[in-house]
């Protein structure tokens, strides 16, 4: 790939042509003499893989040669460029961003479940913004004048406008990657709301099959979301205890292997988070996004069952494969192996599948095998 130089706040470097400002600076992970703060651009409605609206305006940086600062997250490096992430005049063009950001934003950062998630709550620390000049009252608590309503219309999760900024990222990765364009951005500046299509659809049964408005809460968008108006039902009163811990882990759900990461408080799982590593990009589906919570279920087996007298009582692992093992050979004996038929699971992995399907052939003597995902 070809390369340019470009100045970095007053620091030359190399980066691969074709990137985006923002990306560019982002590719370059430590750079001698420069502050890494400064190279960690803010964006709140850009993200990697969907269309670009350079709608916020949070992610202007000052370019040598322009009269007006630019959108990094729309501005396409050229050789020799000269770039300032953090010059005084980008620096209150950010302030001046938030605080009308602000103005239509619940602080109620105290009780919001994303609190220390927050990227808009990162970025007014960041930069000292702890209120609007038009909120009234400037306290870290305080709610809008505008009443907006919570909608708790289904069991995943919460919308709550009150906490948006428009920022556009569940509109577009609902149309452009789940593609069924439940969302719909409408209105400018701090005037615009998110709509949610089909709302007002009561019919349990679809019959339009043509139909792309119904949410099928798959949870992209919560997933998504940088601010508290997305919010996952499971994580809700997850935010306070100790530390968080990051595992990064591949979900169990099928073969595809998308990776996301659990968070982790005082020894159990208190959520999940992105990781944008792995073949989905950072993006679930409904069960990867929402089905962790059985884990922790009280119901789960934690030791194998056998029954005696007609009761399931409680045996070890040696004694429990032995048991199976003698039925399945008693069986295999007096009926031969077409008395078995197979299922395999696609939440195990290829390898156990494998040895799954040829012990079933060899061991027990039948080609009656099957995998649940060709269902």
């Amino acid at each position: 790939m070809n390369q340019v130089s470009i100045t970095v706040n007053g620091v030359q470097c190399t980066v691969d042509a074709g990137k985006t400002i923002l990306n560019a600076v982002k590719s370059l992970g430590y750079v001698k003499g420069l502050d890494p703060i400064s190279l960690n651009i803010p964006n709140l409605c850009y993200e990697e893989g969907l269309s670009i609206p350079s709608s916020c305006g949070i992610c202007v940086v000052e370019v040598a040669g322009e009269e007006e600062l630019v959108k990094a997250c729309a501005t396409l490096i050229s050789e020799g460029m000269e770039i300032l992430t953090e010059s005084p005049k980008v620096v209150e063009a950010r302030k001046a961003v938030l605080r009308k950001i602000l103005t239509r934003h619940d602080l109620v950062c105290i009780v919001c479940e994303k609190n220390g998630e927050c990227a808009l709550q990162e970025y007014c620390e960041r930069y000292g913004v702890a209120a609007s000049e038009d909120t009234k009252p400037a306290t870290p608590y305080a709610k809008r004048q505008e009443y907006v309503e919570i909608q708790d219309d289904n069991g995943f999760f919460t919308r709550d406008y009150a906490k948006c900024i428009a920022c556009g990222k569940c509109v577009r990765v609902c149309a452009e990657v789940n593609g069924a364009a439940v969302y719909q951005l409408v209105g400018n500046g701090l005037d615009a709301k998110v709509l949610v299509r089909g709302s007002n659809c009561k019919t349990s049964v679809c019959e339009d099959s043509n139909c792309t408005q119904c949410c099928t809460h798959c949870g992209m968008c919560v997933n998504i979301c940088p601010v508290g108006a997305l919010v996952d039902k499971n994580q809700a009163g997850t935010r306070l205890g100790g530390p968080t811990k990051y595992v990064t882990t591949t979900c169990p759900y099928c073969g595809v292997g998308c990776q996301f990461q659990f968070k982790v408080k005082d020894g159990k799982i208190a959520g999940i988070s992105r990781d944008t590593s792995g073949p989905n990009k950072g993006h679930l589906c409904v069960k990867g996004q929402f089905g962790w919570d059985y884990v922790q279920s009280p119901k789960r087996l934690t030791t194998p069952l056998i029954k005696k007298d007609g009761q399931f009582v409680e045996a070890s692992w040696d004694e429990a494969l032995t048991l199976v093992a003698e039925k399945l050979g008693s069986i295999k004996e007096q009926y031969g192996g077409h008395a078995f038929a197979a299922l395999s699971s696609a939440k195990c992995t290829t390898e156990e599948n494998y040895l799954f399907q040829k012990f079933i052939r060899t061991g027990l003597g039948t080609n009656s095998v099957d995998h649940c995902a060709r269902l």
